[in-house]
């Protein structure tokens, strides 16, 4: 089975357990910057979510996420993995995902949320959903193409990014729905 690109490309498409994706991309990330790996605090759902995509494009989008979030957060990260319907983790509650991520799951997505806290202003945020959309103003100082390049592959997926900013705790999330 393949799945092609917006150019017409066919990239292989695997069925393997979200997990493995995520662990393969926190691992390179712990190396790259020298984690002890309890900076990444990963939360699983009681089953695995199995998902049929490009692995290699999902690793790197996810990659990119968690390069994101451990570069510019406050130095702790938590991966929530999210299952189609309401296969999601003990203790996550409606109230912790936005409307936007409960109806891609309930229509068969899966999901891997991102979160931190990294003392965001309302500045911060627009800076942020400009960088995500690609569109940063000529005064923005853009940190390194990981949000882009998130968003590039998760298009590439046929999957979205769902942005979250609570500005009463300073908490990022960003969820990736494949």
């Amino acid at each position: 089975m393949c799945a092609s690109d917006l150019r017409g490309v066919q990239h292989p498409t695997e069925t393997v357990p979200l997990s493995t994706l995520l662990q393969s991309s926190i691992r390179s990330l712990v190396r790259d910057y020298d984690l002890e790996g309890d900076e990444i605090n990963v939360v699983v759902p009681p089953r695995d979510p199995l998902l049929a995509v490009d692995a290699s494009s999902a690793r790197l989008a996810l990659g990119q996420l968690l390069h994101n979030a451990v570069t510019s957060g406050s130095g702790w990260v938590e991966v929530t993995l999210l299952g189609q319907g309401r296969n999601w983790p003990t203790g996550v509650e409606e109230a912790d995902l936005s409307s936007a991520v409960r109806q891609a799951l309930s229509r068969g997505f899966v999901g891997v949320s991102i979160r931190n806290t990294a003392s965001l202003t309302r500045k911060d945020e627009a800076y942020i959903r400009r960088v995500l959309l690609g569109r940063a103003d000529d005064d923005d100082e853009v940190r390194g193409l990981g949000l882009p390049l998130a968003r590039l592959f998760t298009a590439l997926l046929g999957g979205q990014i769902i942005f979250q900013w609570r500005s009463s705790t300073s908490e990022v999330t960003f969820t990736l729905l494949l």
